[in-house]
């Protein structure tokens, strides 16, 4: 490992690539076609965000010596709010016509009323499991409450360390965002095999640990594994580790090519095993949830020293879903949800649902 010279340029073209393949296994996986797993292209959104969110407060952090925390929260809603706004109206009025009056109406109002203040999770998990609200429009959206719950905190936090160690922040800033990342990943794991924390009445000991022998069954089962999912605690880790992977870029770059290339197509391997043996039932997310993690971290951090990867990633069609992937998020489940309803048992609608957007 060596210090890396001083990039001028932040913008990646293969962070948007990555970006267009983690939207594409999500779309996939809510199809029903394919990709039981493709789930994990979430997790994929997570470290990414992370890593391009660390870099943009640590290129303002160096051009200006502080970070403006209006500014931040400002970029934030001109770049979510207005598509987040169109959509939810969308899904509003077609869900008068489309959906049942008798439960599922007030289901989604509900859930516009709570992901417009980026509060989805919390209101999907109170209610029910994720695979419990197939017919919900609006469910996908739980993924921006956990990463707008964490940007809630993260720059504050940043902002805390530049004024208590400014002379050592990169250090400190590691050490605490690794700190964190671990006790968020331990708490993510036990809740997934349904450890609950704290004990009930007439508990003992190894009730209490039993967690450890449940494995194989769907999420959302009973409240800790339906926090593991929704809760942005069980989940802010993968968010951090894309921001530990932007300060690893900062400082360092690897120097062995053959290590980077087999570390790359471990990460492959890992990112194509987890979106096609993984599903539904998977105690998902605990430390299943390494394989898309770790794999989104090395790609991000070795995939320029592997050319043909690289090349991949860089690709005109690559990038442009990454460069739309926020707004195919946001529209491709009610679309889908919405042709199934009108057009039941009709894949060919399902499918141009899809090419609609």
């Amino acid at each position: 490992m060596s210090i890396s010279p001083q990039r001028e340029s932040y913008f990646r073209s293969d962070i948007q690539g990555l970006r267009g393949i983690a939207v594409l296994l999500v779309v996939i996986y809510h199809t029903g076609f394919a990709l039981p797993g493709g789930f994990v292209g979430v997790d994929m959104f997570f470290v990414i965000s992370g890593f391009v969110i660390t870099q943009v407060l640590l290129r303002e952090y160096e051009e200006t010596g502080k970070i403006s925390l209006c500014n931040f929260y400002a970029r934030r809603a001109r770049r979510l709010i207005p598509a987040l706004s169109v959509v939810t109206i969308f899904t509003l009025l077609i869900s008068l016509v489309a959906m049942s009056p008798f439960g599922e109406q007030q289901q989604i109002i509900k859930t516009a009323l709570a992901s417009t203040f980026f509060a989805g999770n919390i209101h999907l998990f109170a209610m029910n499991s994720y695979e419990a609200l197939k017919d919900n429009p609006l469910r996908h959206l739980w993924s921006l409450g956990v990463e707008e719950q964490f940007y809630w905190i993260y720059p504050v936090l940043f902002v805390g360390i530049i004024r208590a160690a400014r002379k050592r922040f990169y250090s400190t800033l590691t050490i605490l965002l690794s700190v964190i990342a671990a006790a968020s990943f331990v708490i993510g794991v036990l809740l997934s095999y349904g450890f609950e924390f704290g004990y009930t009445s007439g508990s003992s000991l190894s009730s209490q640990i039993s967690f450890i022998a449940k494995i194989g069954f769907e999420p959302g089962g009973d409240w800790p594994t339906k926090f593991a999912f929704f809760g942005a605690p069980a989940r802010f880790w993968e968010i951090l580790l894309g921001s530990l992977t932007a300060l690893a870029v900062k400082k360092f770059t690897f120097k062995f090519r053959v290590t980077a290339s087999l570390l790359v197509v471990a990460a492959i391997a890992a990112l194509i095993w987890s979106s096609v043996a993984l599903n539904s039932r998977s105690a998902f997310p605990g430390a299943l949830a390494l394989l898309p993690v770790l794999g989104t971290v090395s790609l991000i951090f070795f995939n320029q020293q592997v050319s043909p990867v690289n090349r991949l990633l860089t690709s005109s069609p690559l990038v442009y879903l990454g460069d739309i992937s926020y707004s195919l998020y946001l529209w491709h489940w009610p679309l889908i949800v919405f042709s199934r309803a009108i057009w039941p048992g009709s894949e060919s609608f399902l499918i141009f649902s899809i090419l609609f957007l």
